[in-house]
């Protein structure tokens, strides 16, 4: 792995009611993270989108260091846009200066009779052998369209662990050194799942390459149906 990433400091993902806030508060908030889709509009064909030339100006103006942060085209599952989306946000990476980029270990779209069906729900990958060669070769190929380092998020789980999978720790840390790449520590996540039932945070932690720990994230939770729900 030959990208360092530089040491930025504590951030917050930018949305833009809160706009004011960024802009004031530049030395406590050191990096805003932009989810480029959050900020794209729907276009009049299907998977097609645009976004406005505005936004990107008006970003790069910020007084934070930017990152830039998918959040509709995860790279665990065989359902894995690497064309519709890549122009739009590559263009953002490139106009917003993103040291790198990331996006979560999850599933959005399965492959029905009809073509991929959505989920409706980020849903997690199978935790094996295939499916770990699966997401390091949806994240090499993300990576090369992109043209930037990439990190994927560790993602929320919320079905009991299967005896035919790894454990979280090992799956993670697995799929990154398969595909050579940086992890987005989503420590709520890991939370949320062993909340859930799954395995202990400070295991799964333990079991992770922390040289490959680009960056860290902690969020919200919601609890509905009796399960720890990652809703922000």
């Amino acid at each position: 792995m030959l990208f360092t990433p530089p040491r930025l400091g504590p951030g917050a993902i930018y949305i833009r009611p809160l706009d004011n806030l960024f802009r004031s508060n530049g030395d406590l908030i050191k990096v805003a993270e932009i989810e480029p889709q959050m900020l794209w509009t729907k276009a009049t064909q299907p998977d097609e989108h645009r976004s406005s030339p505005r936004e990107r100006t008006h970003l790069p103006a910020l007084p934070q260091r930017i990152l830039t942060h998918g959040v509709g085209y995860p790279i665990g599952g065989l359902v894995c846009d690497q064309k519709k989306h890549v122009p739009e946000f590559r263009l953002w990476n490139e106009e917003l200066a993103s040291p790198w980029t990331s996006e979560h270990l999850s599933i959005l779209s399965v492959q029905g009779a009809r073509g991929p069906q959505p989920c409706g729900f980020l849903m997690p990958p199978l935790q094996t052998g295939a499916g770990v060669r699966l997401a390091a070769h949806n994240v090499a190929r993300r990576a090369t369209v992109l043209g930037l380092p990439f990190a994927f998020e560790t993602g929320v789980n919320y079905f009991p662990p299967r005896s035919c999978e790894m454990p979280d720790g090992e799956f993670f840390a697995a799929v990154a050194k398969e595909a050579d790449c940086g992890i987005l520590l989503d420590l709520t996540n890991l939370w949320t799942n062993e909340k859930n039932g799954r395995a202990r945070i400070y295991d799964v932690v333990a079991k992770l390459p922390l040289e490959r720990v680009w960056e860290v994230h902690l969020a919200g939770v919601d609890v509905t149906q009796g399960f720890w729900v990652d809703a922000h």
